[in-house]
């Protein structure tokens, strides 16, 4: 008797997905924009998905979501249905049938980077705005700071967080490759913190909401932190910020730019040649970026700083919010 077709839930299908990783950051995030933007979908049979009914899905994510998050969700189910279609005979992919008939993914647009100074104030404002929860807070700094992607923040597990030799280890990176980055000073505050409030036990940013046991969805916070800050944000803008701080204004070497965020570096002979830098060498480049942005913060939004240097006596932005208030 053949066995029956499964349905659209990643979960039976997560051999397409994971690339032997599974708890890779990206597959982390995959699955949970994927439940959010499919969660009618998961239960139903993949015969029972219509290339039409794609379609429709496709703009319908595009016009209310962006062109991102169309290309993103259409592409990983047309992953979820690649073995499955391998294993049952006569089981067709929508999602190619889709193209096949002329439909075409979103052109990819790249965002125009502001400057840090034109862009972390205004994002620290909206963050304090909107994002009330401290452990929840607490990880858009954690981004601030590091540079880290979004999934290697949520899936960090604590005994990855070596606090007493000021190191974190990621193991699982979008590049394949382990990663270790010193621990600044602004780091170690929101990390002990963090480590006062969960006990040190497992993951980082836990939630007993998510089925995976740590926050794993951020996206529905963007909007309302680009309304309430007055600038567009997206998490990503905190890894463009803190590049364009170390290559931009602090000069720093490009190799080493690109070790403290986890860049892969393109075959280069006289690079290959080189030892890879040591926590000791990248220690003190990450603690001059991080006094950097806490400069940018400190001098508050760029043009309303223009608008009221003339009047006004200047105030330190309010503080990083990394515990509770006191009642």
């Amino acid at each position: 008797m053949p066995a029956a077709v499964p349905t659209a839930a990643p979960i039976e299908n997560l051999g397409m997905l994971t690339s032997n990783r599974p708890e890779s950051w990206c597959v982390v995030g995959q699955l949970g924009v994927y439940h959010i933007h499919l969660a009618d979908w998961v239960s139903r049979p993949l015969d029972a998905i219509e290339r039409r009914e794609v379609e429709a899905r496709f703009i319908l994510l595009s016009s209310q979501h962006g062109w991102a998050i169309g290309n993103q969700v259409i592409s990983l189910l047309r992953s979820v249905y690649r073995r499955a279609c391998v294993d049952h005979e006569g089981l067709r992919n929508p999602v190619d049938l889709w193209l096949a008939a002329g439909g075409r993914f979103n052109p990819i647009v790249r965002r125009v980077i502001s400057s840090p100074a034109e862009a972390l104030p205004y994002w620290q404002r909206g963050i304090e705005a909107v994002v009330k929860d401290p452990a929840l807070r607490s990880i858009f700094w954690v981004a601030m700071y590091s540079g880290m992607r979004r999934g290697e923040i949520l899936t960090l597990r604590w005994e990855r967080v070596d606090l007493a030799r000021g190191v974190v280890h990621v193991p699982h990176t979008k590049t394949g490759t382990p990663l270790e980055l010193p621990i600044t000073r602004q780091l170690a505050t929101i990390l002990e913190w963090r480590r006062s409030e969960t006990g040190g036990d497992d993951w980082v940013f836990p939630s007993r909401a998510s089925r995976s046991g740590h926050v794993a969805v951020l996206t529905h916070l963007y909007a309302p932190i680009s309304e309430a800050g007055g600038r567009k944000f997206w998490f990503h803008g905190f890894r463009n910020c803190l590049i364009t701080i170390a290559d931009r204004e602090l000069t720093l070497p490009r190799s080493l730019t690109k070790r403290l965020v986890n860049h892969a570096r393109p075959t280069d002979v006289t690079e290959g040649y080189a030892a890879d830098w040591t926590i000791g060498q990248l220690r003190g480049p990450a603690q001059l970026i991080a006094d950097r942005i806490d400069a940018i913060l400190e001098a508050g939004p760029e043009c309303e700083q223009d608008e009221q240097d003339e009047h006004r006596v200047a105030q330190p932005a309010p503080a990083i919010t990394t515990r509770p208030a006191a009642t």
